[in-house]
């Protein structure tokens, strides 16, 4: 009842499991991070205000599961024709379903934000990843890079 009264909404149903992301950087995906808060969703406080909410790494130990995650979110990547980056959020259901939660086509890049994070983990610095993109798309407008 709440929802009508601020005009058309969406309501779906929750589905219970991990909150896992997967970002991609010029066409190939990053690392995997799983999102744990300490409360049960991902909010602005549980991302921006709450040192606990962990960030992992390496928590998926099936290789067929990981390589699913990669080519869902480069699927999803390739149809909505992104270019340079974007990061793609998953729930990894409890019963091993992988759902597409959503595509974020201009992911934060903030010193809080998952795709830096990732980028990190490869040894992709923020300053370096700033400069990648940038250039990118300086390149595909035609006009001189910065280094």
């Amino acid at each position: 009842k709440t929802a009508g009264k601020f005009g058309t909404c969406m309501i779906e149903e929750f589905i219970p499991g991990r909150e896992i992301t997967l970002g991609i950087l010029f066409g190939r995906g990053l690392p995997i991070i799983e999102i744990r808060p300490t409360e049960q969703f991902y909010n602005y406080q549980a991302k921006y205000l709450d040192e606990r909410t962990q960030f992992l790494f390496d928590t998926i130990e099936d290789d067929n599961l990981k390589k699913e995650v990669q080519s869902t979110a480069l699927k999803c990547f390739k149809v909505l024709g992104l270019r340079d980056f974007a990061r793609v959020d998953f729930i990894l259901g409890d019963n091993q379903q992988l759902y597409v939660l959503e595509v974020n086509t201009i992911p934060g890049l903030t010193a809080h934000s998952l795709l830096p994070m990732a980028a990190a983990k490869v040894h992709i610095s923020m300053g370096e990843l700033c400069t990648q993109i940038i250039n990118s798309a300086m390149e595909n407008k035609k006009v001189n890079t910065i280094s």
